[in-house]
């Protein structure tokens, strides 16, 4: 075991107004930068939020016409919790979330498509 204590993280510079946070599930936010995002949006700081699947997959027994709905509308309530009011979903199938990342080019100017608007 190691007697190093760990390195101690900088604060982050908030001089800024507005951000996009990407995910790839519905949910993942929550689970991983909900606080943060919450302190931001109270600032006045403008958060948006972009999923990669609208989480079709993620309810056992359920069939995916009807997960991905449920998902999408609890991902909305979840980020109107924190302040979040514009989530936008990319309709890409949560089964194939993995070839969002391996095909590069359409991915790539969809996200920067995406990422102007926003």
């Amino acid at each position: 075991m190691s007697t190093e204590k760990p390195q101690k993280l900088l604060p982050l510079d908030e001089d800024w107004n507005r951000a996009v946070a990407v995910a790839a599930h519905p949910d993942d936010l929550e689970y991983g930068a909900a606080s943060a995002i919450a302190r931001w949006t109270e600032q006045g700081k403008e958060i948006t939020y972009l999923l990669l699947t609208r989480g079709e997959a993620g309810i056992d027994g359920m069939h995916p016409r009807e997960a991905g709905p449920l998902r999408e509308a609890e991902e909305v309530a979840g980020a109107l919790q924190v302040g979040v009011t514009t989530v936008e979903f990319w309709t890409t199938r949560t089964a194939l979330s993995s070839t969002v990342w391996t095909s590069a080019g359409t991915s790539h100017g969809r996200f920067v498509s995406t990422s102007r608007t926003l």
